[in-house]
């Protein structure tokens, strides 16, 4: 894997994705070129019709295509946890002079150690099946240091994991859907689950799902009919 000694603003997609920003010839927001991406990404790639997502308007589909195809690029230059997504979000949002909503982003070093912790003596005999989820999954970033932890010190059990995603910002979940499938895919992990949801985990309450994507030996998976092996593969890292 990478050693992600790149810095972010030299990847193909933050220097793609500032190039649109600045350049931005019709005038829209950056949290709506970001909408677009995560549509192309979920509709377009990944064939996540139910979600009815908002195309991307003509004028604009070239450079989308471009910022899709310089993401996956980005990927195989960084590590699994990299949280690229979030910190796209915040650069977004800091470019439009705007306040995040009360969301914070985890560094990819803190959620990458904590990740560590919690496999450190993990007796595995007690876990044909291990489900982690983070009910504040934000964009994904504690999800993808345990993807990474797990592929560095467990390849061998990748199939025993399930990894479930909750949080109340919709653009956030959208964001953790595109993360955790594109590093799987891309890196040719065979993870047994992804779910994210789009929930407040302390009401409850339930606004939508974004994706459920199984191994076929889990059975076939409660909402969006697509296993993952069924998704489009993409080049290995």
């Amino acid at each position: 894997m990478p050693s992600n000694s790149i810095p972010h603003r030299d990847l193909p997609f933050f220097k793609d994705l500032d190039r649109l920003l600045q350049s931005n010839r019709f005038r829209r927001s950056g949290g709506e070129i970001l909408d677009w991406f995560l549509s192309e990404m979920l509709t377009r790639e990944y064939g996540l019709t139910h979600l009815k997502l908002d195309p991307v308007p003509e004028e604009y589909r070239e450079e989308i295509r471009t910022l899709c195809a310089s993401y996956f690029a980005s990927l195989n230059l960084t590590e699994p946890s990299t949280d690229l997504l979030g910190i796209a979000q915040q650069h977004v949002e800091s470019m439009g002079h705007r306040q995040m909503k009360g969301a914070f982003y985890t560094p990819p070093e803190v959620s990458y150690m904590m990740a560590k912790m919690q496999f450190h003596d993990l007796d595995w005999s007690q876990y044909p099946v291990l489900t982690v989820a983070d009910p504040t999954a934000g964009s994904g970033s504690m999800l993808l240091s345990v993807i990474r932890v797990m592929a560095e010190e467990h390849a061998d059990k990748m199939e025993r994991l399930s990894l479930t995603a909750f949080d109340k910002d919709r653009r956030a979940c959208l964001c953790a859907a595109v993360q955790l499938l594109s590093v799987c895919l891309v890196n040719k992990f065979q993870v047994g689950e992804i779910k994210v949801i789009w929930m407040d985990s302390l009401t409850q309450e339930v606004y939508g799902y974004i994706v459920h994507c199984r191994n076929y030996k889990y059975g076939p998976p409660t909402y969006s009919a697509d296993t993952i092996a069924d998704l489009p593969q993409r080049p290995a890292a």
